[in-house]
């Protein structure tokens, strides 16, 4: 082995010092090679981490944007049934004033935008009170289709009482006999945090 060395010390002597810089150099540019790709693979896993946190959280958000809306269709659903079931003697589809009562209460303890609508789009209560007896003209007919099918649908409403916008669900209110007689509009976030 010692004369392995030594043969290899002898042609480096011979060859000289260029072969010797040469050689270094050849050595160098392989770590600069390999520094670069592990630079290069750790910046595309970062980059990979980073897409997949976005998407994960995109993917939340969505999931959310669901689960929100569901939640105030149900809670639209349950008001629709109430205003046109209780109390049995009375419905409060039919008594504006105790109507406009429970949307005030209920938009205050909830912090939803509430509205109720008869079949031509007049507001029969309303969280902004100010609005019953106008017409309701910011569904973009989402809520007439709604009150013709049955379906409840999701839109934004854009009006001087939310100029930026707010996310409602539209579900229909029938009466006694399963005959659609109106809706019930109610903001899926609380409307309340957003003012």
């Amino acid at each position: 082995m010692h004369d392995r060395y030594t043969v290899l010390h002898k042609v480096l002597k011979k060859v000289g010092p260029d072969l010797h810089v040469f050689l270094n150099s050849v050595v160098l540019f392989v770590c600069l090679v390999l520094v670069a790709a592990v630079v290069v693979l750790v910046f595309k896993h970062e980059k990979l981490k980073m897409a997949m946190y976005y998407f994960a959280n995109q993917a939340a958000i969505a999931s959310k944007q669901r689960y929100v809306g569901a939640d105030a269709t149900e809670d639209a659903q349950m008001l629709a049934t109430t205003v046109a079931f209780v109390p049995s003697a009375k419905p409060l589809w039919t008594d504006k004033a105790e109507l406009q009562k429970l949307v005030d209460f209920l938009s205050k303890q909830t912090g939803r935008d509430i509205v109720v609508e008869d079949m031509h789009q007049m507001i029969l209560a309303d969280t902004v009170s100010s609005n019953v007896g106008k017409m309701y003209n910011h569904a973009g007919n989402q809520d007439m289709q709604t009150m013709k099918d049955g379906q409840p649908r999701r839109f934004t409403e854009k009006s001087t009482d939310y100029p930026g916008g707010v996310d409602e669900v539209v579900v229909p209110v029938k009466d006694n006999v399963g005959v659609i007689v109106g809706a019930v509009i109610m903001s899926t976030s609380h409307i309340f945090d957003d003012k």
